[in-house]
């Protein structure tokens, strides 16, 4: 069983022939090890999403607790709903 990303990738070759659990089995790995999750927990930050940037790097999408709070609330307007 595969313990870092880099044996995982070792293991299971080129991620173009990825299983859907390949991804999600690397995406649980990878959480474990990326500073950025560490910096939510350390300064009370929830963690809004992850994506990947221009070099294929997983950039983690932090925001406070506040603009959290905001963006729940702008929702239904970015939707054309009201409030």
């Amino acid at each position: 069983m595969a313990t870092t990303p880099a044996q995982f990738r070792e293991q299971h070759g080129d991620c173009t022939v990825w299983s859907a659990e390949d991804f999600e089995s690397y995406g649980r790995l990878t959480e474990f090890v990326h500073p950025d999750f560490e910096r939510a927990a350390r300064e009370g930050l929830v963690v809004v999403g992850q994506h990947a940037d221009d070099r294929g790097l997983v950039v983690v999408d932090l925001a406070t607790t506040t603009d959290l709070a905001a963006r729940c609330a702008e929702a239904p307007r970015l939707a054309g709903r009201p409030a």
